[in-house]
């Protein structure tokens, strides 16, 4: 973590070095870009915990979870059987790069050049969408779970910045993050793209032993629940209507008591308002 802190301060100088006359207000906003992303991170932590579509998201995840603990020894003898696809491969690498702070930069540089307010505050959520699953990925792999299938070959990016448990994947936060807020900002259509991404990169570090099935799925919705903090923390309402009906809405859950003919049961009633 002290290089990655390292390399987002070195980056940011160079910037204000290079600065011209011409770049001066490009500067100017990207530290304030950097800023608000800062403030969403720091928001966003503790929101993702209040948040209720990551009720919806803990529904999913549990269940996914708890068979891919039990399923993980299994999988992971299967599939590293064979040899890894070249295309697998480069997309499941490609998730370092997309970790590194010039890439969400050139997001929002992108959108700053076309004048496009919506793309700016998507590449600052999700600068801070990542970070933050990234951030609590490495504290995680503090929690002895269970170390990798195979710890041979570990490249600096998976030693120098977690501890020995391999629970949650931190190479598919990229890729998920990307879903979970392309899907928030665009809808379903733009985000089945960035969920393939994320299936390969999943398929690729259970084949090549770096990671079981239940690492790769904890980083998942790790991602997922950081989306959501970090949508609370920004304020921002300009979301894709399909997300505004899927996630926006008041959940409330309770227990319903039920009698007829001398029989009684009960059992969870769950109401949306949308």
């Amino acid at each position: 973590m002290k290089k990655f802190v390292f390399l987002s301060f070195f980056l940011i100088a160079s910037a204000r070095c290079w600065a011209t006359e011409e770049s001066v207000s490009i500067e100017s906003s990207l530290w304030g870009a950097v800023k608000d992303t800062g403030r969403y991170m720091y928001a966003g932590a503790g929101l993702q915990f209040t948040q209720q579509a990551n009720l919806c998201w803990a529904g999913m995840a549990t269940p996914s979870l708890w068979y891919s603990f039990r399923e993980d020894k299994r999988i992971s003898h299967h599939y590293m059987r064979g040899d890894v696809a070249w295309h697998l491969a480069t997309i499941g690498n490609f998730g370092i790069i997309m970790n590194m702070p010039f890439f969400h930069m050139g997001v929002w540089y992108t959108g700053t050049y076309l004048q496009d307010e919506k793309l700016v505050q998507f590449s600052k959520e999700y600068a801070a969408t990542v970070y933050i699953a990234l951030l609590e990925s490495g504290a995680l792999s503090y929690v002895p779970i269970h170390r990798r299938p195979n710890e041979a070959n570990l490249s600096n990016w998976e030693t120098d910045f977690r501890d020995t448990s391999s629970f949650p994947s931190g190479h598919v936060i990229p890729y998920a993050a990307l879903f979970f807020k392309t899907l928030q900002f665009y809808g379903p259509l733009w985000s089945v793209a960035p969920l393939a991404f994320t299936v390969m990169s999943a398929v690729h570090r259970v084949q090549d032993g770096k990671h079981y099935l239940s690492d790769v799925v904890g980083g998942f919705f790790l991602a997922g629940f950081a989306s959501e903090g970090v949508r609370a923390a920004s304020n921002y309402r300009d979301h894709h209507p399909f997300y505004k009906w899927w996630a926006q809405h008041d959940l409330k859950v309770s227990l319903m008591h039920y009698e007829k003919r001398g029989h009684e049961a009960m059992g969870p009633w769950v109401s949306l308002s949308y």
